[in-house]
Protein backbone atom coordinates (compact mmCIF):
# COMPACT_ATOMS: atom_id res chain seq x y z
CA UNK A 1 0.00 0.00 0.00
CA UNK A 2 1.55 3.31 -0.86
CA UNK A 3 1.23 5.81 1.19
CA UNK A 4 1.58 10.30 0.93
CA UNK A 5 1.65 13.11 3.39
CA UNK A 6 2.20 16.36 2.08
CA UNK A 7 2.13 20.10 3.88
CA UNK A 8 0.71 22.16 0.63
CA UNK A 9 1.11 25.26 1.72
CA UNK A 10 -2.00 25.68 -0.65
CA UNK A 11 -2.80 29.17 -2.21
CA UNK A 12 0.30 30.76 -0.34
CA UNK A 13 2.69 29.32 -3.26
CA UNK A 14 3.05 30.69 -6.66
CA UNK A 15 1.71 29.64 -9.43
CA UNK A 16 -0.54 27.34 -7.24
CA UNK A 17 -2.17 26.23 -10.13
CA UNK A 18 0.13 24.82 -11.80
CA UNK A 19 1.88 23.37 -8.92
CA UNK A 20 -1.65 21.31 -7.55
CA UNK A 21 -1.26 19.95 -11.52
CA UNK A 22 2.18 18.31 -10.66
CA UNK A 23 0.59 16.78 -7.54
CA UNK A 24 -2.72 15.42 -9.36
CA UNK A 25 -0.16 14.35 -12.02
CA UNK A 26 2.59 12.79 -9.66
CA UNK A 27 -0.47 11.00 -7.20
CA UNK A 28 -1.53 9.37 -10.60
CA UNK A 29 1.99 8.21 -11.76
CA UNK A 30 2.55 6.72 -8.20
CA UNK A 31 -0.51 5.30 -7.73
CA UNK A 32 -0.64 6.54 -4.01
CA UNK A 33 -3.89 4.28 -1.71
CA UNK A 34 -4.17 6.67 0.42
CA UNK A 35 -3.13 11.07 0.29
CA UNK A 36 -2.72 13.27 3.77
CA UNK A 37 -2.36 16.74 3.15
CA UNK A 38 -1.74 19.66 5.57
CA UNK A 39 -2.60 23.36 5.01
CA UNK A 40 -5.60 22.87 2.83
CA UNK A 41 -7.12 26.38 3.01
CA UNK A 42 -10.10 27.49 1.13
CA UNK A 43 -10.73 31.53 1.39
CA UNK A 44 -13.32 32.32 3.50
CA UNK A 45 -15.24 34.56 1.44
CA UNK A 46 -15.81 31.97 -1.53
CA UNK A 47 -18.67 30.62 -2.55
CA UNK A 48 -20.13 27.58 -1.10
CA UNK A 49 -20.37 24.38 -3.05
CA UNK A 50 -23.92 22.57 -3.51
CA UNK A 51 -23.83 19.69 -1.95
CA UNK A 52 -24.69 18.14 -5.26
CA UNK A 53 -21.58 18.85 -6.98
CA UNK A 54 -19.52 16.92 -4.22
CA UNK A 55 -18.66 13.44 -5.43
CA UNK A 56 -16.88 10.98 -3.09
CA UNK A 57 -16.98 13.47 -0.33
CA UNK A 58 -17.62 12.38 3.41
CA UNK A 59 -17.95 14.71 5.64
CA UNK A 60 -16.52 14.67 8.96
CA UNK A 61 -19.60 17.08 10.80
CA UNK A 62 -22.60 18.18 8.91
CA UNK A 63 -21.89 21.68 9.21
CA UNK A 64 -18.32 21.72 6.94
CA UNK A 65 -19.02 24.21 4.32
CA UNK A 66 -16.92 23.76 1.29
CA UNK A 67 -15.86 26.93 -1.09
CA UNK A 68 -15.56 27.16 -4.46
CA UNK A 69 -11.34 27.14 -4.17
CA UNK A 70 -11.13 24.00 -1.43
CA UNK A 71 -7.36 22.57 -2.30
CA UNK A 72 -8.71 19.05 -1.66
CA UNK A 73 -11.28 19.50 -3.66
CA UNK A 74 -10.15 20.77 -6.82
CA UNK A 75 -7.22 17.85 -6.82
CA UNK A 76 -10.34 15.70 -6.58
CA UNK A 77 -11.66 16.91 -8.87
CA UNK A 78 -8.71 16.79 -11.03
CA UNK A 79 -8.16 13.76 -10.25
CA UNK A 80 -11.62 12.48 -11.49
CA UNK A 81 -11.51 14.16 -15.32
CA UNK A 82 -8.23 11.69 -15.68
CA UNK A 83 -10.33 8.53 -14.22
CA UNK A 84 -8.80 8.44 -11.10
CA UNK A 85 -11.61 8.47 -8.42
CA UNK A 86 -10.83 9.13 -4.64
CA UNK A 87 -13.03 9.07 -1.46
CA UNK A 88 -12.06 12.17 0.41
CA UNK A 89 -12.78 14.49 3.28
CA UNK A 90 -11.45 17.90 4.85
CA UNK A 91 -11.56 19.31 8.12
CA UNK A 92 -11.01 22.74 9.12
CA UNK A 93 -8.87 24.10 12.31
CA UNK A 94 -8.72 27.66 12.17
CA UNK A 95 -8.00 30.91 10.07
CA UNK A 96 -5.06 31.45 8.48
CA UNK A 97 -3.45 34.44 7.32
CA UNK A 98 -6.56 36.24 8.27
CA UNK A 99 -8.30 34.94 5.18
CA UNK A 100 -8.63 31.15 4.69
CA UNK A 101 -10.34 28.01 6.21
CA UNK A 102 -6.71 26.27 6.82
CA UNK A 103 -7.45 22.52 7.62
CA UNK A 104 -6.38 18.72 7.01
CA UNK A 105 -7.82 16.44 3.98
CA UNK A 106 -7.66 12.51 3.31
CA UNK A 107 -7.87 10.92 -0.33
CA UNK A 108 -8.52 7.29 -0.50
CA UNK A 109 -8.74 5.20 -2.97
CA UNK A 110 -10.88 2.82 -0.83
CA UNK A 111 -14.14 3.76 0.75
CA UNK A 112 -13.96 5.69 4.46
CA UNK A 113 -15.58 3.15 7.34
CA UNK A 114 -15.10 5.99 9.81
CA UNK A 115 -14.33 9.63 10.14
CA UNK A 116 -13.15 11.09 13.85
CA UNK A 117 -11.58 14.26 14.66
CA UNK A 118 -10.43 16.50 17.73
CA UNK A 119 -8.39 19.05 19.39
CA UNK A 120 -4.86 18.52 20.21
CA UNK A 121 -4.41 21.98 21.54
CA UNK A 122 -5.86 23.65 24.47
CA UNK A 123 -7.41 26.06 22.43
CA UNK A 124 -10.72 25.46 20.48
CA UNK A 125 -10.81 28.89 19.06
CA UNK A 126 -11.12 29.14 14.89
CA UNK A 127 -9.50 32.56 15.26
CA UNK A 128 -6.55 31.56 16.96
CA UNK A 129 -3.98 30.00 14.80
CA UNK A 130 -2.46 28.12 17.40
CA UNK A 131 -6.00 25.66 17.39
CA UNK A 132 -4.70 22.49 16.00
CA UNK A 133 -6.90 19.55 15.20
CA UNK A 134 -6.38 15.78 14.54
CA UNK A 135 -8.59 14.07 11.58
CA UNK A 136 -8.87 10.57 11.49
CA UNK A 137 -10.01 7.79 8.75
CA UNK A 138 -10.77 4.31 8.96
CA UNK A 139 -10.11 2.52 5.60
CA UNK A 140 -9.91 -1.03 5.40
CA UNK A 141 -10.15 -1.43 9.48
CA UNK A 142 -6.94 0.25 10.09
CA UNK A 143 -6.79 4.10 11.18
CA UNK A 144 -4.93 6.73 9.74
CA UNK A 145 -4.21 10.27 11.51
CA UNK A 146 -3.52 13.56 10.12
CA UNK A 147 -1.67 15.33 12.02
CA UNK A 148 -0.22 19.00 12.18
CA UNK A 149 1.30 19.88 15.27
CA UNK A 150 2.77 22.82 17.45
CA UNK A 151 6.67 23.78 18.01
CA UNK A 152 8.33 22.10 21.04
CA UNK A 153 8.88 25.09 23.31
CA UNK A 154 5.67 26.86 22.43
CA UNK A 155 4.77 29.01 25.40
CA UNK A 156 1.11 28.65 24.93
CA UNK A 157 0.36 25.48 23.01
CA UNK A 158 3.64 23.15 23.77
CA UNK A 159 3.69 19.92 21.47
CA UNK A 160 4.20 17.94 24.63
CA UNK A 161 0.75 18.86 25.64
CA UNK A 162 -1.05 18.16 22.27
CA UNK A 163 0.76 15.13 22.47
CA UNK A 164 -0.55 13.94 25.60
CA UNK A 165 -3.71 14.56 23.69
CA UNK A 166 -3.38 12.78 20.68
CA UNK A 167 -1.98 9.36 22.76
CA UNK A 168 -5.32 9.82 25.30
CA UNK A 169 -7.34 9.17 22.04
CA UNK A 170 -5.40 6.67 20.02
CA UNK A 171 -4.77 4.53 23.32
CA UNK A 172 -8.77 3.74 23.09
CA UNK A 173 -8.41 2.44 19.71
CA UNK A 174 -7.44 -1.52 18.67
CA UNK A 175 -5.72 -2.82 15.80
CA UNK A 176 -2.85 -1.26 13.22
CA UNK A 177 -2.85 2.79 13.34
CA UNK A 178 -0.56 5.22 11.60
CA UNK A 179 0.04 9.01 11.64
CA UNK A 180 0.71 10.80 8.87
CA UNK A 181 1.94 15.05 8.83
CA UNK A 182 3.63 17.63 10.05
CA UNK A 183 5.12 17.89 13.53
CA UNK A 184 7.30 20.76 13.47
CA UNK A 185 9.41 18.68 15.47
CA UNK A 186 12.41 17.25 13.68
CA UNK A 187 13.96 13.95 14.07
CA UNK A 188 17.52 15.58 14.76
CA UNK A 189 16.52 17.40 18.63
CA UNK A 190 17.30 14.84 20.70
CA UNK A 191 14.71 14.65 23.73
CA UNK A 192 12.33 16.74 22.18
CA UNK A 193 8.82 15.80 20.15
CA UNK A 194 10.42 13.26 18.02
CA UNK A 195 11.62 11.28 21.16
CA UNK A 196 8.45 11.33 22.38
CA UNK A 197 6.51 10.17 19.44
CA UNK A 198 8.87 7.00 18.96
CA UNK A 199 8.75 6.44 22.60
CA UNK A 200 5.60 4.02 21.80
CA UNK A 201 5.41 4.80 17.73
CA UNK A 202 7.75 2.90 14.91
CA UNK A 203 9.07 6.04 12.54
CA UNK A 204 8.68 4.22 9.79
CA UNK A 205 11.74 5.86 7.65
CA UNK A 206 13.68 3.33 9.69
CA UNK A 207 11.92 0.61 8.90
CA UNK A 208 12.17 0.96 5.19
CA UNK A 209 14.47 -1.53 3.54
CA UNK A 210 15.30 1.33 0.91
CA UNK A 211 15.50 5.10 1.99
CA UNK A 212 17.01 8.60 1.03
CA UNK A 213 17.83 11.43 3.29
CA UNK A 214 14.73 11.95 4.59
CA UNK A 215 14.75 16.00 4.85
CA UNK A 216 11.42 17.70 4.42
CA UNK A 217 12.39 21.08 4.75
CA UNK A 218 15.37 23.00 3.69
CA UNK A 219 15.16 26.18 4.40
CA UNK A 220 13.84 29.26 6.44
CA UNK A 221 9.82 28.76 6.13
CA UNK A 222 6.52 29.91 7.82
CA UNK A 223 7.64 28.71 11.61
CA UNK A 224 11.06 28.14 11.18
CA UNK A 225 12.41 31.46 10.22
CA UNK A 226 15.37 30.70 12.47
CA UNK A 227 16.41 27.49 10.42
CA UNK A 228 19.80 26.90 8.57
CA UNK A 229 20.30 23.13 7.97
CA UNK A 230 18.04 20.23 6.44
CA UNK A 231 15.30 18.98 8.43
CA UNK A 232 12.99 15.98 8.88
CA UNK A 233 9.75 17.21 10.54
CA UNK A 234 7.33 15.64 8.31
CA UNK A 235 6.47 11.69 9.35
CA UNK A 236 4.65 8.96 8.73
CA UNK A 237 4.68 6.53 12.16
CA UNK A 238 3.03 3.17 12.94
CA UNK A 239 1.80 1.40 15.87
CA UNK A 240 3.05 -2.33 14.66
CA UNK A 241 5.68 -3.49 13.01
CA UNK A 242 5.66 -3.57 9.35
CA UNK A 243 7.57 -4.21 6.40
CA UNK A 244 8.18 -0.65 4.04
CA UNK A 245 9.47 -1.37 1.01
CA UNK A 246 10.82 2.45 0.85
CA UNK A 247 10.87 5.52 2.12
CA UNK A 248 11.48 8.18 -0.25
CA UNK A 249 11.12 12.34 -0.30
CA UNK A 250 8.78 13.53 -2.89
CA UNK A 251 8.77 17.18 -4.71
CA UNK A 252 12.05 17.96 -3.32
CA UNK A 253 13.37 18.91 -6.90
CA UNK A 254 15.15 16.00 -7.66
CA UNK A 255 11.31 13.40 -7.01
CA UNK A 256 9.26 15.60 -8.78
CA UNK A 257 8.94 19.39 -8.77
CA UNK A 258 8.86 21.21 -5.47
CA UNK A 259 5.17 22.55 -4.94
CA UNK A 260 5.69 23.76 -1.41
CA UNK A 261 7.73 24.95 1.01
CA UNK A 262 7.43 21.09 2.90
CA UNK A 263 8.87 18.54 0.49
CA UNK A 264 6.20 15.28 1.09
CA UNK A 265 6.98 12.08 2.33
CA UNK A 266 5.67 8.72 0.74
CA UNK A 267 6.36 5.50 1.52
CA UNK A 268 5.47 1.45 0.34
CA UNK A 269 4.43 -1.33 2.92
CA UNK A 270 2.95 -4.40 2.39
CA UNK A 271 -0.35 -4.22 4.04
Amino acid sequence: MKLLTLNTHSWMEEKQVEKLDILCDAIITEGYDLISLQEVNQTIKEESIDASHLQDYQASTFDNQIKKDNFAWLLQQKLAAKGFHYNWTWEPSHIGYDMYDEGLAFLSRCPIQNIQTFYASQSTDYTDYKSRKVLGIQVKDTWYFNLHLGWWNDEREAFADQWTACEAHFSVLSGSIFLLGDLNNPAQSSDEGYSLVTKNWLDTYLLASKRDNGYTIQKQIDGWSDNHEPLRIDFIFTNKPIQVHYSEVIFNGKNYPIISDHFGISIDWES
